[in-house]
């Protein structure tokens, strides 16, 4: 049609997602790239808006309301920047009532449940996936928002290089996930992923059920937990955060604490304060719930005395030192 109205007062406009039609191998791709090659058409790409877009569409939305930073860090970090997401995650937040009129949450984003016609949006992509894709993705997801083919390839016992080939088929085919190229994590140079938004990880993590999830946190902590035991004590302390996060999610709390203390100590050594607190509130929260050997406890308030001791809050720092005589 394009081709035979070419000298007809005409214009035609089509609105459609890339991502989606690649999926689908939909016919207005073909179309597109004929009539591109006959100069016939104009392409407007509309990427995802930036903080400062999504904050001007929240102002204009609510234009007596001063935006609580933290709704709009929330609003992009579960959006990615989406207009379709953002515009959905506010209608449905305005109507369940879970923002303040002074724009301040109700809820942690993270923890609500995606407006429906996103969650369609997002499983119909998945569902373009053939199984094998599909399972991939979500031991991935596991991993979290960024993941590595080194560690995805000891976790699906898969050839690296088979699994790099179908990992930059689904980034390029799908638009599922991006190619953040080669880096140097977990003391390996690897191929680092990030799925394009956190949403879609989600997603394929559900898809596997939580015990699923758990199992294959497991087997992350047992290969991360090799890497630790043969690396030198400088990477120790860089790999303890990681191990700390993917024990809890593995329900393994013993670890969990261990690894804890290894991040305190790092961060004692390192003078952040805060993250010294950060932990050490942890091992002795989880110790209490768990019911685990009170010795645990006795490094974390040392080091916390020690550390409320450096901030001058001197107090708290008797308080800490207090508990190690019982």
């Amino acid at each position: 049609i394009a081709r035979s109205l070419e000298q007809v007062p005409l214009m035609i406009i089509a609105a459609y997602r890339p991502e989606d039609a690649r999926a689908s191998d939909h016919p207005l791709l073909k179309v597109h790239s004929q009539i591109k090659r006959y100069n016939l058409c104009a392409e407007l790409a509309l990427d995802f808006l930036s903080r400062t877009e999504i904050e001007i569409y929240l102002t204009d939305r609510f234009p007596e309301t001063n935006l609580e930073p933290e709704f709009v860090d929330q609003l992009v970090a579960i959006t990615s920047g989406n207009a379709l997401f953002v515009t959905e995650f506010v209608n449905l937040l305005v109507q369940e009532g879970l923002l303040s009129s002074a724009s301040r949450l109700k809820v942690d984003l993270q923890q609500l449940t995606p407006p429906p016609n996103v969650e369609a949006v997002i499983r119909s992509r998945i569902d373009h996936l053939n199984e094998s894709a599909q399972k991939i993705l979500a031991y991935a997801s596991v991993e979290g928002d960024h993941f590595t083919a080194f560690l995805l390839s000891q976790l699906l016992g898969m050839d690296l290089i088979t699994l790099l080939t179908e990992l930059n088929r689904i980034a390029k085919g799908y638009q599922l996930i991006v190619n953040l190229e080669e880096q140097v994590v977990y003391q390996q140079s690897t191929t680092v992923y990030r799925f394009k938004h956190t949403l879609i990880r989600r997603a394929l993590s559900a898809t596997i059920g939580q015990q699923g999830q758990v199992e294959i946190s497991r087997r992350i902590v047992r290969l991360l937990g090799d890497i630790y035991n043969r690396t030198d004590r400088a990477n120790q302390g860089q790999l303890a955060p990681d191990l700390v996060q993917y024990a809890a999610n593995a329900r393994d709390y013993a670890t969990q604490v261990r690894y804890a203390l290894v991040a305190a100590k790092e961060a004692v050594a390192n003078y952040a304060h805060a993250e010294v607190i950060k932990y050490c509130q942890l091992i002795l929260a989880v110790v209490d719930r768990e019911a685990l050997p009170a010795a645990r406890k006795v490094p974390a308030h040392f080091y916390l005395g020690h550390t409320y001791k450096e901030l001058g809050h001197f107090n708290r720092a008797a308080t800490s030192y207090t508990c190690l005589l019982y």
